[in-house]
């Protein structure tokens, strides 16, 4: 069996732990856990990353890194982002990077794998089509044009909290029109230590970027896919899927097919669900014009947490 590592950087000029990182959020929703991160908290300036450094020489030929992402990677100081990206394709190590750059997790273009066509007898995960040289080379270019306007800006650490259970009851019991935005926050701010609508907004992103998202919505009631989403604007990924969903017609008879097919051939991670709740937006379904109980209560719902 191959070892598998998640792998992402910091920076930070002041001292934190792992677990407050952001980086470390992003790969717990992937799935890692905590003995199988490697983060790299470094300052601003400086151009090693020690922990990756550690994970190269550790791993073999097969061996995997998850990284989130190549963005995060890229900031700071990262001069040696090139030898370390080049050393760990010619070790013969897989790397699989995660950008959450939209609405729905990606596998970056700078992957070793991709997602495979299982119809052509491919492996889900796939060796990249380009060479290793290729990939060097673009890394090279992307590393020359995106690092000058890096940061380390959006949602600062310190009000980013864990995507807790009681987070996600809250979430989706404003998704499904059960609660109204005051209410929604208060919540958030009593059982989350949330303090503000846009910090609530940025993690509902965050929430429906991640792998568990789609398995989440998939165990809500029925009725959930038959109400637009309340949180965030429609994605630019929601017109890619259905522009090469919609090619596909006259192939293959399922719309749920055709949808998961392009969102794997984009590289994208997620699943029939997710587009639903899309469609309804994309469409302009109006608003209901009161909620529809499901199965939240708010009773019950204190009774479960407690206040932070």
């Amino acid at each position: 069996m191959p070892k598998i590592a998640g792998y992402g950087v910091c920076i930070r000029n002041t001292p934190i732990k792992v677990e407050n990182t952001v980086v470390y959020q992003e790969l717990t929703n992937i799935g890692f856990d905590l003995d199988e991160i490697s983060i790299d908290i470094v300052r601003a300036d400086t151009t090693a990353r020690p922990q990756l450094e550690k994970l190269i020489k550790e791993l073999d030929v097969g061996d995997q890194i998850h990284m989130y992402s190549i963005d995060a990677f890229l900031l700071g100081d990262c001069r040696r982002a090139t030898l370390y990206y080049s050393d760990i394709l010619q070790k013969g190590i897989d790397l699989i990077i995660y950008d959450f750059d939209g609405a729905i997790a990606k596998l970056s273009p700078f992957s070793t794998l991709r997602f495979g066509d299982q119809r052509a007898g491919e492996k889900f995960l796939a060796k990249s089509l380009k060479s290793i040289d290729e990939l060097i080379y673009d890394f090279g270019e992307y590393f020359v044009d995106a690092t000058p306007s890096k940061n380390s800006g959006g949602l600062r650490t310190e009000a980013r909290v864990n995507i807790s259970a009681a987070f996600k009851e809250i979430y989706f019991a404003y998704e499904s029109y059960q609660i109204k935005q005051e209410r929604t926050l208060e919540l958030l701010k009593d059982y989350c230590g949330i303090g503000s609508k846009v910090t609530f907004w940025l993690m509902a992103k965050d929430y429906e970027a991640s792998l568990h998202y789609s398995d989440d919505l998939s165990n809500q009631p029925f009725e959930i896919f038959d109400l637009p989403k309340r949180c965030g604007k429609l994605p630019e990924e929601y017109h890619q899927i259905t522009k090469l969903a919609d090619s596909y017609i006259g192939t293959i008879s399922s719309e749920q097919e055709r949808v998961e097919l392009a969102m794997r051939t984009l590289n994208m991670v997620g699943g029939y669900n997710v587009y639903r709740r899309w469609q309804l937006v994309a469409e302009k379904t109006p608003k209901p014009r009161k909620h529809i109980k499901i199965d939240f209560d708010i009773g019950d719902f204190e009774k479960k947490y407690t206040k932070i």
